[in-house]
């Protein structure tokens, strides 16, 4: 099968013919109809995960696709089943197939085609895991995001607003059609205002640009 490969920390990756996987019996294997990019990938590309993987190694995390098959172990998916989800430094979702184990996979969900589906699992999961693990966030608190134009800062306006939060966001004008249909209260242009002097009484920030914006919070 063709599949996007590291072959060394840093350097640019190589397109490869390589053999195609085998599930075991905790894996299902995926024929993958679509894959997303994300910084993390880049970051595995670039060595910053050498202490958890050795190159070669195929690159990729987010997915979707078709089971094709699956181990005696594996359960909630069967062949022919649409999933998605996240291989995080395992067998790889830039590949034909990828082998995904039980807490890495999940049913497609029907209103989403497999283009869209594959850019969800790793966004979503960073939002829930700031959101509701670190920011032990519980519903209805007053809450601003930085970056609510982004993927990881656009799924966690729309978990926030789902539990009732008020949500201050903030980006680029340019990104302000796309919050107010996620559901942000009150968005707040970078380019034309400060938001020290516009928000008030919050009880969580979300900071998903760094930097100045994290001191300045």
């Amino acid at each position: 099968m063709k599949a996007v490969r590291v072959n060394e920390w840093g350097k640019p990756v190589q397109l490869e013919d390589i053999p195609q996987p085998k599930a075991t019996d905790d894996q299902a294997l995926v024929r993958v109809h679509a894959a997303s990019i994300n910084p993390f990938d880049a970051a595995v590309q670039a060595g910053y995960m050498a202490a958890m993987a050795t190159p070669p190694l195929t690159l990729g995390s987010d997915y979707s696709g078709e089971v094709v098959a699956v181990g005696k172990n594996m359960t909630g998916v069967k062949p022919g089943d649409s999933v998605y989800g996240v291989v995080v430094l395992g067998s790889g979702a830039f590949a034909e197939y990828t082998t995904p184990k039980a807490n890495e996979i999940a049913l497609k969900p029907k209103s989403l085609d497999y283009i869209h589906a594959s850019a969800v699992s790793l966004p979503s999961m960073a939002a829930w895991l700031s959101l509701f693990d670190k920011a032990q966030f519980h519903g209805g608190e007053r809450i601003l995001i930085h970056g609510v134009g982004g993927a990881v800062g656009g799924l966690a306006v729309q978990l926030a607003k789902n539990k009732g939060a008020y949500v201050y966001g903030t980006d680029i004008p340019e990104k302000a059609q796309h919050a107010a249909r996620l559901g942000v209260d009150r968005f707040i242009d970078v380019k034309s205002e400060r938001f020290e002097d516009v928000v008030k009484d919050v009880d969580i920030v979300l900071d998903y640009v760094g930097g100045e914006t994290m001191d300045r919070s």
